[in-house]
């Protein structure tokens, strides 16, 4: 294992000890190599097994970078289904790559010419000191996730790519790796750990991989940065609806597969040599599309659950959603459940605790679309409808509160709200109408959007709320381009100015402080 770990140490050593001249020869022959293989006549065989080994040298790398910290767990990720097992099966990727035949796939000139940048990249020299974790995402897109993507869609006959993924306030994420022409559709995920995290914390993840249940988490917990990377990892996987991810950096690679139980995580064994890890990850994609049954979204495809029947598009589900509607219907009139949200195949019901729209049907919630600060959000079957969900009683209750307060004037910009529910447990809803998409990025959005952003929190001024956390999330355009404020956790009432608002920060950006002499602003799209 030692020895193993410190592979990238020795190349890096190997790497620095060549003389310009040496260096420029070896570059020169890899080069030569890859050409060759490019340009070798239709009459000569050309396999994926070739076009492996020419991408499999992956250069060395120099760690940067000063943090060994890791996200702490987050109010969303405690509210999934409790991680309940990790397990290590340090053979199931090796067993996948015996049983893959990389030399009889034959490789077409059409496909040489999609591996040709993957093989003319200098795979010998050091990528830049690893300063971010973006760096270290190039990396591995660049040298080991692109060439493997590649090799991975001659296979399997389906194009793949790798994208980042992108935040709404315009940071880049984590890689991903889907289909060209379905980028809702994810095989695996990769993540990076930094890696001086990784160095830090690789022997209490091993540990934990050596335990026979996951420790329980309570709120209050301030666990080990391995056991929150294995929360974040099980509740992303559970809402991307991703069997396969791998979690990388420079001295160490795992790959990590979710049961089907999906409250287990199995992992691999942990790499360290990376030289093999363009085949590993060609193999782990290949698995993913032939992901082996159940319902979820790598299944083979099959007839029921592409008929367009109903509102959704398998009829059997369409039968349960339509009984499901039923009992709402008739247990509204008893006083019972008037929401049910659909978690990965189980319902949970919510009873109305302050239901301000006597007129509104049973709803069912079927749809993540996204996490706020306080709690995760689900959109209705029909679209009109959102339900935020909060563990915390108090802040439901508060958000319920200012978003009652509004209803009093219905020209605000914010959605109309329904009700505040709660199920059995200690879970509470609020549900408001769908008022669109999120505007993403504000200062590079166009200026009458920030400007209808800015008449929108002096409107909410003018009756006493002060929202308090305007970020890209949060606000919000619907198809006509007319611009809506969410998440109101933060929120409070004070009928006057505050002192220090952050809303008057975002006004006075928009708008330059442009002013007149009483302090009003003179901007032609002010109320």
């Amino acid at each position: 294992m030692a020895d193993s770990k410190n592979s990238n140490t020795r190349k890096l050593a190997a790497y620095d000890a060549l003389t310009p001249l040496e260096r420029k020869r070896l570059k020169n022959a890899d080069y030569n190599a890859a050409m060759d293989w490019l340009v070798r006549t239709e009459l000569l065989s050309h396999n994926c097994e070739e076009a492996l080994d020419l991408c499999e040298m992956v250069p060395p790398v120099r760690l940067g970078g000063k943090s060994t910290k890791t996200k702490d767990i987050s109010t969303t990720e405690m509210m999934f289904p409790a991680l309940q097992e990790v397990a290590l099966d340090p053979h199931w990727l090796d067993n996948v790559i015996t049983a893959t035949n990389f030399r009889n796939t034959p490789v077409s000139s059409d496909d040489r010419m999609n591996l040709t940048p993957h093989l003319s990249h200098n795979r010998r020299a050091p990528p830049p000191k690893e300063e971010v974790e973006r760096t270290t995402d190039h990396f591995h897109q660049k040298y080991i996730l692109d060439p493997a993507s590649v090799i991975a869609g001659i296979m399997t006959g389906q194009a793949m790519v790798v994208t980042f993924s992108p935040h709404s306030d315009g940071v880049v994420g984590d890689l991903k790796v889907h289909a060209e022409d379905d980028s809702d559709r994810n095989f695996i995920t990769a993540e990076d750990k930094r890696g001086l995290v990784w160095a830090k914390h690789e022997d209490d993840f091993l540990a934990l991989l050596a335990q026979p249940h996951f420790p329980e988490i309570k709120p209050a917990d301030n666990p080990k940065p391995a056991v929150r990377m294995c929360v974040q990892i099980h509740v992303q996987m559970h809402i991307y609806r991703v069997f396969y991810a791998k979690l990388f950096s420079p001295v160490g690679v795992v790959y990590v597969r979710r049961d089907s139980r999906e409250n287990r995580l199995v992992f691999s064994r942990v790499y360290h040599n990376l030289n093999g890890d363009v085949r590993r990850t060609a193999c782990l994609l290949i698995q993913a599309f032939r992901y082996p049954g159940g319902h979820d979204a790598l299944s083979p495809p099959s007839v029921l659950s592409y008929f367009p029947v109903g509102p959704t598009r398998s009829i059997a589900s369409w039968i349960r959603r339509q009984g499901l509607k039923l009992f709402l219907t008739v247990s509204a009139l008893c006083g019972m459940p008037r929401v049910a949200i659909g978690l990965h195949g189980r319902w949970s019901l919510f009873r109305a605790l302050d239901d301000h729209s006597p007129m509104m049907l049973p709803r069912i919630f079927t749809r993540y679309i996204g996490a706020g600060a306080s709690g995760n959000v689900w959109q209705s079957a029909d679209g009109s409808h959102v339900i935020k969900i909060f563990r915390d009683e108090e802040a439901a209750r508060n958000e319920a509160e200012i978003l009652q307060r509004c209803l009093q004037d219905p020209e605000l910009p914010v959605p109309t709200f329904r009700g505040l529910y709660a199920d059995r447990g200690n879970r509470f809803g609020i549900v408001t109408t769908y008022v669109g998409t999120a505007l993403g990025p504000i200062y590079d959005a166009e200026e009458s959007k920030q400007y209808q952003l800015a008449n929108a929190l002096r409107a909410l001024h003018r009756n006493g709320i002060h929202h308090h956390d305007i970020r890209p999330d949060n606000v919000m355009v619907n198809k006509q381009g007319g611009v809506t404020l969410i998440d109101f956790d933060r929120a409070c009432q004070i009928d006057g100015p505050c002192e220090n608002c952050s809303d008057l920060a975002v006004i006075s950006a928009i708008e330059g402080d442009t002013r007149d002499s009483s302090g009003r602003s003179i901007s032609p799209y002010s109320v």
